[in-house]
């Protein structure tokens, strides 16, 4: 899951296809988007700029590579 991942607008607007008609189950990310903002505003954050394709595709990688619990 990725609960929080900013995105440049332009790229949520290539990356988006269709619209779903019923809303998506809301997910806190209040957390991850606090320590996001934090950093961002200190100029050490940013947004992806790649599609959300490749964000989830970097992700779930990174996930997979990680040693079992």
């Amino acid at each position: 899951m990725l609960p929080h991942f900013p995105v440049a607008k332009e790229t949520l607007d290539k990356s988006v296809v269709a619209r779903r008609c019923a809303p998506a189950r809301a997910v806190d990310c209040q957390g991850g988007y606090g320590m996001w903002k934090e950093a961002f505003d200190a100029g050490k954050g940013d947004v992806f700029t790649i599609s959300v394709a490749e964000i989830v595709s970097v992700r779930g990688q990174a996930i997979a590579a990680q040693p079992p619990h």
